[in-house]
Formats: C-alpha cells, sequence, structure tokens
C-alpha cells in the first residue's frame, strides 16, 4: 500500500511542474501577438506610400535625409493630432521639431520616425507616411499663386503678417493645417477663409494644385480731430487700412488725406473709403462729395462726410483703386460744423470753417419737382424754382465748393461710380446761384455741403429763395 502512494506521489511531483511550466509559457503567443499588431516597423524612402495602421499601434519608419532638409511625418485620419511624434538618429539620439511633426535634419544620415500610438480616441485606422516638405515663395497681397502637383510631398507656403495686421487667405482646397510663428501646429476649419493676426511667419499647408491668394489689413487708430497718421502705400488692390475712431451720435466725419511732401490733398489715385458701424455693417448716411463730379471715380477721392447715428467705436477702410500710383499719404478724420438750417425765402445762414480744411454741413427744406421750360425752349423738364445762394464769400476759402444733394439718405455705396441714386449739383467760385436739385424720394432730406481746400478757412452766407411770381 505504501509503495503504490509513494508511487502515486511521486507521479503528482513529476506531472506538477510540467503542467506550471506549461502554463505559466501560455501567454506568450498571445503577447507576441499583441505586440507585432501594435507595432509596425519599416524601412522606407521619403514620399513613399503611406503605411496604414491602427491608431493604437506605434509606426516606426526608418528613411535616408540630407543635411537642411525639412521633413514631415504625416498622419491623417481623425486620430491626426492624437499621439505623439519623434524623430531619432540611428544612434537613437532625439532630434529637435522644427515644428509639431517637422524636422530640420542637421545632417545626411539614416533616420527613424515614431509615431505614437493615440489613447484618448477611440480606435480607428490611420495613415502614416515621411515626406519632404516643398517650401514656396511667400504668399503676396493680391497676386494669386498656385502649389506645384507634386503629391507625396507637404506643400508650405509662407505668409508674412506684420505689428496690427492681419491676413485673409482664400483657397480652392481646405488648408490642411498651420504653422505660426510660434511653430504651433492648427487645423482651420475646412470651410471659410483662413484669417492670420498674429505677428510673424506663419506657414499654410496645401494640398497639390490648390490656388491661393491673400488680401491684407493693416489696422490703425485715430482720433476725430486728432493727429494726422501716416497711410503708407503697400502697392496693390488687395490691401485695405482700417482705421478704428470714435464717434459722437449726431456727428458728421470725413477723411482728411493729405500728401505728406506738399499738405494738399492726396491726388495720386482715387480710393474706396467706407465707414462700418460697431456692429460690423457698413455705414451708408453719407453724403458722396466728389470734387464737383458725378463719376467719383474720375480723378477724385471721396471722402464723405458721413453722419453718425450713435456714439461708439467705428472704422474707416481705405483702399487705393490704382494701386500702381499709389503714394505714401497721412489721414487725420476730421468732424464738419454743422450749420443752421435753411429756410425757403428766410434769413440767410453763415456756412463758417473755423479752422483750415473744416467743412461745413447744413440742411435745407425738400424741394419737390415742378415742370420748368427746358433751356433754349421746347419742352420742359423737371426743376424746383427754388434757388440757393453764396454771397459774402470770404476770399480765404480758396477753390472751395458746395454740393448740394437730395435723397439723403438713399444712397447705393456699393454702384460702380460710388454714387447710384445721387441727385445733386454744385456751387463754386464761378457759379455762385443754382435752382436746387428735385427731392424725388418721399421721407428723405436735402442737405448743402461745403467743402475747403486742406489750407483754408473763412465764411460765407447762404439763401433759399422761391421768388413770388414762380411759387
Amino acid at each position: 500500500m505504501l509503495h503504490r502512494l509513494a508511487v502515486t506521489a511521486l507521479g503528482l511531483a513529476l506531472l506538477v511542474p510540467t503542467q506550471a511550466a506549461s502554463s505559466s509559457a501560455a501567454p506568450a503567443p498571445r503577447d507576441a501577438a499583441a505586440s507585432s499588431a501594435t507595432a509596425k516597423n519599416r524601412d522606407v524612402a521619403l514620399g513613399h506610400r503611406s503605411v496604414g495602421a491602427s491608431s493604437r499601434a506605434r509606426v516606426r519608419l526608418t528613411f535616408d535625409g540630407r543635411d537642411g532638409q525639412l521633413v514631415n511625418l504625416a498622419r491623417w485620419g481623425e486620430a491626426r493630432t492624437c499621439g505623439a511624434r519623434v524623430l531619432r538618429t540611428r544612434s537613437g539620439r532625439v532630434v529637435q521639431p522644427w515644428a509639431r511633426g517637422y524636422w530640420r535634419l542637421p545632417r545626411t544620415a539614416t533616420y527613424t520616425a515614431l509615431a505614437k500610438p493615440c489613447r484618448r480616441l477611440p480606435e480607428q485606422k490611420v495613415r502614416v507616411q515621411v515626406r519632404r516638405v516643398v517650401e514656396h515663395p511667400a504668399a503676396v497681397p493680391g497676386v494669386a499663386g498656385v502649389v506645384g502637383r507634386r503629391t507625396r510631398v507637404t506643400h508650405l507656403v509662407p505668409v508674412p503678417v506684420g505689428q496690427a495686421q492681419s491676413v485673409e487667405a482664400t483657397t480652392s482646397a481646405p488648408v490642411t493645417e498651420v504653422v505660426g510663428p510660434d511653430r504651433k501646429v492648427t487645423h482651420p476649419p475646412a470651410t471659410g477663409p483662413l484669417v492670420l493676426t498674429t505677428p510673424g511667419e506663419h506657414w499654410v499647408a496645401l494640398p497639390p494644385e490648390t490656388a491661393f491668394e491673400t488680401v491684407l489689413t493693416v489696422r490703425h487708430a485715430a482720433q476725430v480731430d486728432g493727429p494726422r497718421i501716416p497711410v503708407p502705400a503697400l502697392g496693390t488692390a488687395a490691401t485695405t487700412h482700417e482705421v478704428g475712431f470714435t464717434g459722437q451720435a449726431g456727428q458728421w466725419v470725413y477723411a482728411e488725406l493729405l500728401d505728406p511732401a506738399t499738405g494738399a490733398v492726396a491726388s495720386d489715385t482715387t480710393r474706396a473709403i467706407r465707414v462700418v458701424r460697431p456692429d460690423g455693417r457698413e455705414l451708408q448716411d453719407a453724403i458722396l462729395h466728389d470734387c464737383g463730379q458725378m463719376n467719383a471715380n474720375d480723378g477724385c477721392t471721396v471722402r464723405g462726410p458721413w453722419r453718425l447715428p450713435a456714439t461708439g467705436d467705428y472704422t474707416m477702410t481705405i483702399a487705393a483703386d490704382g494701386p500702381a500710383a499709389e503714394r505714401p499719404t497721412t489721414l487725420r478724420i476730421r468732424a464738419a460744423a454743422v450749420a443752421d438750417d435753411l429756410a425757403v425765402n428766410g434769413p440767410s445762414v453763415t456756412y463758417a470753417a473755423t479752422s483750415p480744411g473744416q467743412w461745413v454741413v447744413g440742411r435745407y427744406p425738400v424741394t419737390p419737382p415742378v415742370l420748368v421750360p427746358a433751356p433754349g425752349g421746347g419742352q420742359t423738364s423737371p426743376g424746383t424754382l427754388t434757388y440757393l445762394e453764396a454771397s459774402n464769400v470770404s476770399p480765404a476759402l480758396g477753390a472751395w465748393g458746395i454740393t448740394v444733394a437730395t435723397s439723403f439718405p438713399f444712397y447705393a455705396l456699393n454702384c460702380s461710380d460710388k454714387a447710384c441714386e445721387y441727385v445733386s449739383d454744385h456751387l463754386d467760385p464761378g457759379r455762385l446761384r443754382i435752382m436746387t436739385p428735385p427731392s424725388w424720394w418721399v421721407g428723405t432730406q436735402s442737405f448743402a455741403l461745403l467743402v475747403v481746400p486742406p489750407d483754408a478757412q473763412g465764411s460765407m452766407d447762404l439763401t433759399l429763395t422761391k421768388p413770388a411770381q414762380e411759387s
């Protein structure tokens, strides 16, 4: 009996270690399988066929690179921003990134790019590729460009942004990513223009054959009737100056753009000048002074004035119509003096410019159209039989002019001549009396605007009459 028990015990002793060893070794194949599922190692060349993997996988791509090359470890899919990317030399030394996922190679050598697993997002399929970066010339505002058609490279277009500037980029395909001046990488929305505001050099990554164009905005700050500010010439129609200022309800403001060398009104090119309300809408309430010419684009600068509806922060935008002829100017945002209202057959009203270049604006009653004989007889034509006349004009007013405008504020400032629905006439030193233009639109107002040169000041009297025999 004892002999049989001993044999049995010996058999158990021999079996247990074997089973234990077998039990501890059993997971080994599963670990090996798991390891192979979470790591991919490839020897590749720059611009190789992309490697597909799980976002939970560790991907190592070994390649040969040259000194000074800028390379990019591109990763796309929903998890493209998740999981670190590292570049190592053959000896294992980490290469400092130029930006996240980008490296400037320090020498000609063999490198390994490592895409680490993404743990914080659900597992998904991603693709990884080591690419050479094609560095394009810097974008120039207003100059259209197209990146090359080469695939399997990363196209980077530098976009410089200066102090107090913003650059808007319009592209024919969504921007892949943007490397900022701080070398942080962002991924802008797929729709809408890209607007860059941080000063410094930005690098915009674009898909092959993408067309792009940029528009530059230069921001300034000014005070109404404050110091002049310089407005440099930037030589492109795709440049807009934005001048912020605080205005008061009821103020009439206008742009005094002068040649810094002569002090005269800038005459290098016409300019599109507009005023934007605090809520971002364009202010339409303007009398479009146009140097006595209906076509405001014909050798003259349209400068307002605009009547501000409320106290607040406004923006005046200025863009050259002929950028090739543009020269540096200075800007002063001025407030026009407001004269008393004129009355038909009432007393004269004095229009006084009390400082050089000050404009004066005043209201006069609506003058409905009537039929009057056409010049030389024959057919009748619309008139008003109401007359505006200037007298007691100060010689110091120089080459002054008065724009008499009706239908305020029924203007469409986006018209090609900047003066659609503009019904006006003019007085000047050679024409001191006119019949007021008809007021066609019910509920609008009429104004007379005195404009004087920037070095002139003085006064005149205006009267509004309607002779009894013509009533």
